[in-house]
């Protein structure tokens, strides 16, 4: 049972919040390239594009993104000026972008954020998609649901603020280019100056290169999300008592991929680095709240934590409630053995999603609205994904393609972003 472009029809066309289609056909009526696209079975795209959103986590070039070969589509006619095309598929743009505002076929500005995927002929597995396609699908709602141009404050706890690292510069580059505003603040310095910097920020990242014993407490009762890279802040953050281990290796376990930071990733042996670092990490007394997400790998020696979370209100090591999120990363700028360039499309999702939980992503799940062909009878392709969608923490409404225009009025203004699966008819949906 399909979604045709018939039944949908142009509901979505005006809609403010932002759609993702895997719907070709749905091309030409969101505005984003003319007529149709072509179908070709295959299991790769080609990157083009890993500065947007979408993609920034993976790396430019061929990338496998389902298994065994599916319907992927193509664009043939021209795209419009103000899309932006991420991913080609033998060379012709297959995944698409636009920003709310950007130029549209016609010259006319798109209502909201709209995303075409480059999956989704008729016959397409959703289940076939690999750990790399999840990314693009769970990143393409992300961004969708997103509001435009959100600069989100960071507070960047490094040696000495007044002369950055070369280290330290790197990773406030590719904190701006992910869209922070980031302030950096010196290690040392007063209780006095962190409670005021703290009042203007979402969240704090702390460097390596750090010396523990000039921070000491100072964030432990910091209401704000703070994700931390060195490990000697494991006590006086309360995540662990200070008995450290090191490892030296590529590779950590994911043992819980239910976790927004971790979500995403398949479970088992994962290479945030592209060639071995020294790891330390606790090996003594870990807090009762503390939720680790992956461990770290070396043969035969115990699997100390990797990475690790705790929520707000979990329970301490040493006693006491977490004022705020906290998360451990298992790299560390202070050892010579790593830079960030070194981390790996996944290691840098891990480090990206670690900011976007500190600062407070997955708190109030975000609705999607799913448009299928036939809501009160769901396909088990319907049904995979409203729960992938779910299990990303999203709370799912599904709508029928050939539902009336006041009801995709309504439901849209209940919705923080819409996904147009295949499984539809087009025709049906027309443009709400």
């Amino acid at each position: 049972l399909e979604v045709s472009a018939t039944s949908l029809g142009t509901k979505l066309v005006d809609a403010t919040i932002g759609v993702v289609s895997e719907h070709g056909d749905l091309i030409d009526d969101f505005g984003l390239a003319s007529g149709n696209p072509t179908a070709i079975t295959t299991e790769d795209a080609s990157i083009v594009d890993n500065s947007h959103y979408i993609t920034d986590s993976l790396l430019l070039g061929d990338l496998t993104l389902a298994s065994p070969w599916q319907p992927f589509t193509y664009v043939n006619a021209g795209v419009a000026a103000g899309v932006q095309t991420l991913a080609d598929v033998f060379n012709k743009p297959s995944l698409l972008v636009a920003d709310t505002g950007a130029e549209l076929l016609g010259s006319t500005p798109a209502p909201g954020r709209r995303v075409q995927l480059p999956w989704g002929s008729a016959g397409f597995d959703i289940n076939a998609l690999n750990s790399d396609g999840l990314t693009i699908m769970q990143r393409a709602l992300e961004w969708a649901e997103m509001p435009a141009s959100v600069t989100v404050p960071l507070l960047f706890v490094v040696a000495d603020a007044s002369s950055l690292g070369s280290k330290e510069s790197a990773t406030k580059a590719l904190f701006e280019s992910w869209g922070y505003a980031v302030t950096a603040i010196t290690a040392s310095t007063s209780q006095a100056d962190y409670d005021t910097a703290l009042a203007g920020v979402e969240v704090v990242y702390i460097t390596g290169t750090i010396s523990s014993a000039d921070l000491g407490s100072k964030l432990a009762a910091a209401t704000v999300g703070v994700v931390s890279e060195d490990s000697g802040t494991l006590d006086d953050m309360g995540m662990a008592e200070p008995v450290l281990v090191k490892r030296n290796t590529q590779f950590i376990n994911i043992v819980d991929n239910t976790h927004y930071v971790t979500s995403g990733l398949s479970l088992g042996d994962l290479a945030i680095v592209s060639s071995s670092i020294a790891i330390w990490t606790a090996s003594g007394a870990l807090a009762p709240g503390l939720q680790v997400l992956g461990e770290t790998q070396v043969s035969g020696t115990g699997y100390p934590p990797g990475v690790a979370v705790m929520e707000t209100g979990a329970t301490l090591w040493g006693g006491g409630s977490a004022a705020g999120r906290r998360v451990q990363v298992p790299w560390s700028q202070g050892d010579s053995s790593f830079d960030i360039s070194m981390l790996t499309a996944d290691g840098l999702d891990i480090m990206q999603r670690a900011l976007q939980w500190g600062a407070g992503a997955g708190e109030t799940p975000q609705q999607i609205l799913l448009v299928v062909a036939d809501a009160t009878s769901l396909t088990a392709q319907d049904t995979a994904r409203k729960t992938l969608m779910e299990g990303w923490g999203y709370g799912v409404k599904v709508i029928s393609a050939s539902d009336s225009q006041a009801n995709f009025d309504g439901a849209v203004a209940g919705a923080d972003a819409a996904s147009v699966v295949m499984q539809d008819s087009s025709t049906a949906l027309g443009t709400t």
